[in-house]
Order: C-alpha cells, then structure tokens, then sequence
C-alpha cells in the first residue's frame, strides 16, 4: 500500500494543458504583452515562456480581451473583473501589487482624456496623413510612470525640430489617441504646410486634404493586414498584428527597417516568408511615397516666383526630364525647344552614336537640373534657348574629345 502511495507521489505531474499553462502565466503575460506589442518579437517570447507561437498569439487575444473589459467595466461583460483575475492565477498565488495597481489604476484613469464624443472619426487616410507628418502613437508601460501604464499617448517629431512634441495627456485607446493627433494636425497650419510637400496634397477651400496614391495604397495596406490579423484562417494572427503595428505607427522606410529587422530574427522558413510579405507590401508603398513626393518636389518648383532660387539638389534627373517632356520641350543640343515629340536627336547630334548621344544627355540634363527655377516658371522659351546656345558646343567637344581618346588607346 506504501509502495503503491510512493509510486503514485513520485510519478512526474502531467504536463499541464495550454490553458492551464495560460492562466498560471497570464497575470504576468497580460501586462507584458500589452506594453511590449509595439516591439514584441513573438519567437523569442514563445521560447521564453515554454509556448508555441500559436500558444503565445492566443494569450495575446485573451490579453487585448481582457484590457478591453477593464476599459470598459465589468458591465458589459459577465466574465470576472479582470482586475481580480489578475489578483490571482490558476495556482492560487496572487498577481504581483505592480501588475494588479497599475491595471487598476489604469481602470480607474478611464475617459479621464478621452476626446469629446463630437469629435470626427479618423480614418486609414487621416492616420496615414498624420504619420507622414511624423505624428506617432505609442502604448506607455510602467517604466514610463503610473499614470502612462497601459494607456496610449502621441508623440510629434520632425527632422528641423531638436525634440520631439508630446501630446499634453494621455488617451485609453490607440483610437483616441490618433484621433487627438489628427486633430492637432488640422488646427496647426504650420505642420500641413510640410505635409502637403511630402504627400502632394494641399488644403481645398474646405481646409480638408486631398486624397492621393500614396493614401489610398496605405488604406488599402492597412486594411489587407488588419484582415489577416483579425481572420481565423490566418496562419500566424499575432505577427499579422505585430506587422499591422509597424506599418500604422511608422513611415514606409522606418517600418522597411524594422520589419527586415525582425525578419532577421525570427526562425522557420514559413515565418520569414510571412515577414518577405509584408516587407514586399512596405517597399511598394515606400517607393510610391517617394515619387509623389518628388512629384510634389518639381510642382513646388513650377510654382516657385521668377526671382526665386529653389534648393534643387533632391530633385531626381529621370523625374526631371519626364516632367519636360511632358510640358512639351525638348532636351537637344540646340537648346530647349517647343515640341510634343519625345527627346530626340538632331542634325548637330547626328554624327554622334547613340551612347555618344546618351552622354550628351545626360550632361543636358544635369545642366536642366541646375537651372531648374528657370525651366519650370513663367519664363519665355527665348531665355532657354539662350541658356543652352551658351553651352551646346563646349558639350559636344567634350563628348567627342572623350570618344577619340577612347578610340586611340
């Protein structure tokens, strides 16, 4: 009977189930969780935690589950407070007076900044707006202080600032946080200013923003990856939500940079494959960005005044020369000249071969981009003309002088 008690002691404990597991690790996942979303890299904290990633995706649905019933109060949800679910686990051990104070307070902290309920909804175009502008949205944790615990706040930088603005509180949704940034956006004239060079849009009379390529493609990128985070068909729902993050809260380049990050990080074929996705998507939306801003770049220069010089040194030589093609002239040796034909050779290039040409070129159009201001304003053609007549020759000799050179050595 002994032998048979002392088998029965010493037999290994059954490994416990994933909920079991779940709910020992869950007051200290809750927390954790949340405030690591914006850099959780869920490999690593699988591994850290005994658990698969799929395992670690469902504590962090339980995770945004439960902080939404501590958002909104236990009346809208029969389950136990959350609160006291974190009091304590499976195992009957109490939740640390960290973990268990801050979601409290953070509870008790409800609305206290909340927008006014008359304030517009933002959308996927208004947040991307925002984020261009350099607006981001950040979830605090308990090293930021008591009262950030688990609650959103925005933050403003841009490149001709030595800091970076804060918002004046702190929000209890990602929703209103964004929705406070949108709005700050739209009452300060100073910061749509800039923003309408980097997305070229500009206000109508009605002070709204226009829509663009680059804000339709983000929506739409927005919504593909919110979908495959939300679909249960999904093979890996909480990176889809980590991804989701990083396009949301960051420009093209800067979630480029991470998402390849990341990528490099993680283990398996299948989940780098998944991150290959996504940083395909990113690439495609950071390229558009950059040709409307380079668009936006050349129309500010077309609206520049005649005694103006503007900075031309981000201008791109191929955008450069499609917009002149477009208004209708002509890069040639002779000059500038009206036509509704594509660049061209002519009867002073025609001894030259087609790299000869090529050359010839590209020397006119480097030349095109420096006198930029005098290209696109309101000038008349005669001053083009007057432009190149001066150097066509010296290019053409230079041009020659390097292909007989070449053809002696």
């Amino acid at each position: 009977m002994n032998k048979k008690s002392n088998a029965v002691e010493n037999r290994p404990a059954a490994k416990p189930t994933l909920w079991e597991r779940d709910d020992i690790q869950f007051p200290r996942l809750l927390t954790e969780i949340l405030a690591t979303q914006d850099t959780l890299d869920v490999t690593a904290l699988a591994q850290s935690m005994d658990l698969s990633v799929d395992e670690i995706g469902a504590l962090f649905d339980r995770a945004e589950t439960a902080w939404e019933a501590i958002k909104t109060g236990p009346a809208a949800f029969k389950s136990p407070d959350p609160v006291e679910v974190l009091a304590g686990g499976a195992d009957g051990k109490p939740a640390s007076v960290e973990e268990a104070g801050g979601l409290s307070e953070a509870r008790q902290n409800h609305d206290a900044s909340a927008p006014n309920s008359d304030q517009p909804e933002v959308s996927d175009e208004d947040i991307a707006l925002a984020t261009a502008a350099g607006f981001r949205v950040h979830l605090g944790t308990a090293v930021d202080g008591a009262g950030l615990n688990l609650r959103y706040w925005w933050t403003l930088c841009q490149p001709r600032w030595s800091g970076c603005e804060t918002s004046p509180g702190s929000f209890d949704t990602k929703k209103h946080a964004w929705q406070d940034a949108v709005k700050t956006l739209r009452d300060d004239s100073e910061l749509g200013e800039p923003l309408s060079t980097v997305l070229n849009t500009k206000s109508d009379e009605d002070g709204k923003l226009r829509n663009t390529s680059f804000a339709a493609a983000y929506r739409s990128l927005v919504r593909k990856w919110k979908s495959e985070s939300l679909t249960t068909r999904a093979q890996w729902p909480s990176i889809a939500k980590a991804i989701l993050y990083r396009i949301e809260s960051n420009s093209p380049n800067e979630a480029l940079r991470l998402l390849k990050a990341e990528q490099e990080k993680v283990s398996g074929s299948g989940v780098s494959s998944y991150y290959q996705r996504a940083i395909d998507d990113v690439q495609i939306l950071a390229d558009l960005q950059q040709a409307e801003s380079q668009s936006a770049r050349v129309a500010q220069v077309a609206c520049a005044t005649v005694d103006s010089t503007p900075d031309l040194s981000d201008v791109d030589a191929d955008l450069l020369l499609r917009e002149l093609r477009r208004r209708g002239l002509v890069v040639s040796a002779w000059g500038l000249e009206d036509a509704a034909t594509p660049l061209e050779n002519d009867d002073e290039t025609e001894g030259l071969t087609k790299d000869q040409f090529a050359r010839l070129e590209e020397k006119l159009l480097e030349k095109a981009s420096v006198s930029l201001e005098d290209l696109l304003t309101t000038r008349g053609n005669e001053h083009f003309a007057n432009i190149w007549d001066t150097q066509r020759s010296r290019m053409l000799e230079e041009v020659r002088r390097c292909t007989n050179s070449q053809s002696s050595q």
